[in-house]
């Protein structure tokens, strides 16, 4: 196997990264532990989500420590033993133990070959959503993991309907809820339950605008 090409540091990351060494004897006072995020994060990601429309507030921001753990969240919080979750065929397999160490059921869905540009067939996914009564339904549109694939717009706010119309008398979930009646459908980026987006620090994330 070729050796893998060495890439250039960006000179924004360097920038970033000097700017953090320079902020953080105003953390070292502290303890350390902060149970929703360290708050100018929260903030910064508040800001984000703001700007890309969606209205957003500090209070509904949790900093995970990583996709896995953002994932273990949201099973532990929408789900329990025996639930169904949709997951893609391939799909991440950290998400797939996850969803097994929580004693749900993976209900797998067939990906179309990533470079057709319609690696979803919504049709399937609507079918297994109402044969299969997911719990949660769990998706990965940008960069899908292993393929690469990118689900185009409008099929991810087609998706957002499983909420009203896949299940025979199922409504909307509302934001009080912690079981939803229908598949959770949230825009790119977020991961939310009550209220709440859960936000775990990974890049390579296409910019959408979303409301």
């Amino acid at each position: 196997m070729a050796a893998r090409r060495r890439q250039p540091v960006r000179p924004r990351a360097r920038r970033a990264a000097a700017e953090a060494v320079g902020e953080l004897d105003g953390h070292l006072g502290g303890h350390g532990y902060h149970l929703h995020g360290l708050p100018v994060l929260r903030a910064a990601v508040t800001d984000r989500f703001s700007a890309r429309g969606l209205p957003t507030t500090p209070e509904q921001i949790l900093v995970t420590a990583g996709a896995r753990h953002a994932i273990a969240l949201v099973l532990t919080a929408l789900t329990g033993p025996g639930d169904r979750v949709l997951v893609e065929r391939p799909s991440y397999p950290n998400a797939l133990d996850a969803v097994r160490a929580r004693g749900g059921r993976c209900v797998p869905v067939a990906l179309d070959a990533p470079e057709a540009h319609a690696a979803w067939d919504l049709g399937l996914f609507t079918a297994a959503v109402r044969d299969a009564a997911p719990r949660l339904a769990y998706l990965i549109p940008d960069f899908q993991n292993p393929t690469g694939a990118l689900m185009p717009d409008a099929s991810i706010w087609a998706g957002r309907s499983w909420n009203n119309s896949s299940r025979p008398g199922c409504r909307p979930t509302s934001r009080r809820s912690t079981r939803p009646a229908a598949p959770s459908w949230q825009p790119p980026g977020t991961i939310c339950s009550a209220g709440w987006r859960s936000c775990s620090p990974v890049g390579g994330r296409r910019d959408r605008t979303v409301g």
